[in-house]
């Protein structure tokens, strides 16, 4: 038998109950605290061009709502992998898995936003790689919003609704994830980066973790 979420007993619903509640009391306090949050969601996706006009005018870190969000989004893609986890593979789930998964989702994407810096320094040329970024920690937080109303019904709704909620929840991240390479070789092209570059940042960074956790995976269901 398959192991879910919902027959566990290391994270109870009481806990995520407890988990939930602060996400959306989160959500709200970023909503009310940094009001230009919201159309700077709405612009990254439906009107990139501003967002990238937006990018121009101010760092980053600048972004207090950009920045806020963050804990919030990583909490979500910690509790979507450990829900993967717990459905596609045999593994008996505990506490230390929650905290492995922080480790390698928090390190991963800490070594990618380390690299991009890195090779903005080397190159001496910024290529675009700063709106990469704005890309990279866009998609994450707003596919963690798309997704926590389907975390809750996964959590807390009938058991029947886990796989078909998953499968939406990786269905979305899949398709953020084409959208971030390609507006990241858009803006690459357009900030005149030679295409070997392009090439080598993406099979290192972005193509070669993806086979290797898929590697994982394919191993843990043997």
């Amino acid at each position: 038998m398959e192991p879910t979420l919902l027959n566990q007993d290391h994270l109870g619903p009481t806990w995520l109950a407890f988990l939930f509640v602060i996400g959306l009391g989160y959500l709200a306090f970023v909503r009310i605290s940094f009001p230009s949050y919201v159309p700077l969601l709405q612009d990254g996706l439906l009107n990139y061009r501003l967002a990238r006009q937006e990018i121009r005018e101010s760092p980053i870190l600048g972004k207090k709502g950009l920045v806020w969000m963050i804990p919030f989004a990583f909490a979500m893609w910690v509790l979507i992998a450990w829900i993967c986890i717990g459905q596609f593979t045999s593994i008996g789930l505990d506490e230390s898995f929650l905290i492995t998964i922080s480790l390698v989702l928090g390190g991963a994407y800490l070594i990618k936003i380390l690299t991009i810096r890195l090779v903005e320094v080397l190159l001496g040329a910024e290529y675009g790689l700063e709106e990469y970024v704005f890309n990279v920690i866009y998609f994450i937080e707003l596919s963690a919003i798309i997704a926590f109303p389907a975390l809750v019904l996964m959590c807390f709704g009938p058991a029947w609704l886990v796989s078909p909620l998953l499968f939406f929840v990786l269905g979305v991240i899949a398709i953020f994830s084409v959208l971030r390479w390609w507006r990241g070789v858009t803006g690459a092209l357009r900030n005149q980066a030679p295409w070997y570059y392009i090439i080598l940042y993406l099979c290192a960074l972005e193509f070669l973790p993806m086979l290797v956790l898929s590697k994982l995976i394919l191993n843990c269901l043997q």
